[in-house]
């Protein structure tokens, strides 16, 4: 079963930046350099090359949406904990009381919005649009309709519905959230945010830019910074970063989730779920460990 990495609403705002001149600049240049260095005979430099700013900054951009909403895993799980062990009269009281301690009744914020996908599309992760296969497809939109008329809170806690139906939606509820308590791992949340980021960026400098992105760790390793990623995609990564505002930056070094992106240790491949454009390179996106 793979671990869940992230509890998000399906929708969120994404916020409005611009590039400041100075790194506009610099992020070109570093582009310039990685795309020189892989096409020697060129005539002038491709358009991906002036994207370098553009790609950084929805990087940057999708990056503070994540941190901005997502649920951290802890409180995820307390909450799904909390849920089974309510003890209440009715099946209605313990429906009322779940959506309490979730804060919500929509089923595009946590945890209904992750109960959702599981029980539609079999991926906490998934938007259901990750199939290709139509029967497949075809059984994941009877399992939309199900959920929608009988098992979206919005439904349960209006209306007049019978007994039998609560206690029937109920124990689906808390089966959906017993697998996903056991999906949340144990300890702190995993660094899926700063893993997006780079990935966003991977993708980009892998794709658009057509440049290789190396493992320059073991390449230029540094007695005195080892464990330090280097290079100029590594470069890049932090350069874009620096437009981050200090309140979302990571409290460590970005060394980790760009390790997690380029080691092939860590590269144990995945559909990703299309929470935003690092959906388009699943090839980049590996589980997510936790941080060390």
């Amino acid at each position: 079963m793979r671990r869940l990495r992230q509890a998000l609403p399906n929708a969120r705002a994404i916020p409005k930046l611009i590039v400041p001149g100075e790194w506009r600049d610099r992020l070109i240049n570093l582009a310039s350099k990685a795309y020189r260095r892989q096409h020697s005979r060129f005539e002038s430099e491709p358009f991906s090359v002036m994207f370098a700013p553009v790609r950084a900054l929805d990087a940057v951009r999708f990056y503070i949406s994540e941190k901005e909403y997502e649920t951290k895993l802890p409180s995820f799980r307390k909450t799904l904990k909390a849920a089974k062990t309510l003890s209440t009269k009715t099946p209605r009281e313990t429906i009322e009381g779940i959506c309490d301690l979730a804060g919500t009744t929509s089923d595009a914020a946590p945890p209904f919005a992750q109960m959702r996908a599981l029980f539609c599309y079999g991926d906490p992760h998934s938007n259901g649009l990750d199939s290709d296969d139509a029967d497949e497809i075809g059984r994941q939109c009877e399992r939309e309709a199900i959920w929608d008329a009988t098992l979206s809170p919005a439904v349960l806690l209006n209306g007049d519905i019978r007994q039998e139906a609560l206690r029937k939606a109920l124990r689906q509820w808390l089966a959906l959230m017993q697998k996903l308590h056991g999906m949340t791992g144990r300890g702190r949340s995993p660094i899926a945010a700063e893993i997006n980021f780079v990935a966003t960026l991977a993708h980009y400098w892998r794709y658009e830019l057509k440049a290789v992105l190396g493992n320059s760790r073991s390449e230029n390793y540094d007695h005195a910074e080892p464990r330090r990623q280097r290079g100029i995609f590594a470069d890049f990564v932090r350069l874009s970063a620096e437009m981050i505002p200090p309140e979302y930056r990571p409290t460590s070094d970005w060394d980790h989730a760009i390790r997690c992106v380029l080691e092939p240790a860590h590269r144990e491949f995945s559909p990703h779920s299309g929470r935003h454009p690092s959906h388009l390179h699943s090839s980049l996106v590996a589980d997510v460990p936790c941080a060390h």
